[in-house]
């Protein structure tokens, strides 16, 4: 029994079998009596499902591969076309991927991938790559080349610039300023008044106070004679 590996990619430009609205396509694909349905796309003509099924053959060269797509309704759903696919051409294990046009529809494509996992024709070997031996172009005449006398290159000379003379010392610092004012001018006090002395000649009685504001006057002193007056 031969393997069959199938992939139902999509369809499209599918014809519109409904009054209103737009169709809701699925695919019932089925090989030697064994059939799978692929999930309902609702309202879409371009349906992509890329759902694998896999089909066990038991007779790999009269084997055909048929693919219906319906349009889901209520009550009966509606063909929109069918297309099938003889098997005995398929290289194993090489992948056959095309578009196919659906039959007894007005417009429609079916997209399938089949694969024949372990039957079928065996692939071609594979040729070595060939090497391909480049020529190498014909040789250019050679151009005269021009040399030009090298060119003094300049010399660069840093500017000159004369010694600076070093700096002068910092000034020194100035004194304060401070501003005088000259002490607010005093009071005269005025002297004590000085002591009543009595005029000469004169000496008062003992025992009795001087007028005035003054001391009394002490007596002369005793052995002296007395002032003498003229």
């Amino acid at each position: 029994m031969g393997k069959l590996d199938v992939r139902i990619v999509g369809c499209r430009n599918l014809s519109n079998t409904e009054t209103f609205g737009v169709s809701d396509p699925y695919v019932v694909v089925s090989c030697e009596g064994k059939k799978y349905r692929t999930t309902t796309k609702k309202q879409t003509l371009n349906p992509e499902w890329n759902e694998k099924f896999t089909f066990m053959l038991a007779d790999e060269a009269s084997a055909r591969l048929e693919m219906e797509v319906w349009d889901a309704n209520v009550m009966v759903d509606s063909p929109m076309g069918r297309y099938a696919v003889a098997l005995d051409g398929l290289v194993r294990g090489v992948v056959s991927d095309k578009w196919y046009m659906l039959q007894g529809a007005k417009t429609g494509e079916i997209r399938v991938r089949v694969m024949a996992v372990d039957f079928g024709k065996s692939p071609a070997p594979s040729a070595p790559p060939q090497q391909t031996v480049s020529q190498a172009p014909p040789p250019q005449p050679q151009q005269p080349v021009y040399q030009y006398p090298p060119q003094p290159q300049p010399v660069y000379q840093a500017p000159y610039y004369p010694p600076q003379a070093p700096p002068s010392p910092p000034a020194a610092a100035y004194p304060p300023n401070y501003a005088y004012f000259p002490p607010p001018p005093q009071q005269a006090v005025p002297p004590p008044p000085l002591p009543y002395q009595a005029p000469l000649g004169y000496y008062p009685d003992p025992g009795y106070p001087t007028q005035g504001s003054g001391p009394v006057a002490p007596p002369p002193p005793a052995g002296y004679p007395p002032p003498m007056y003229y």
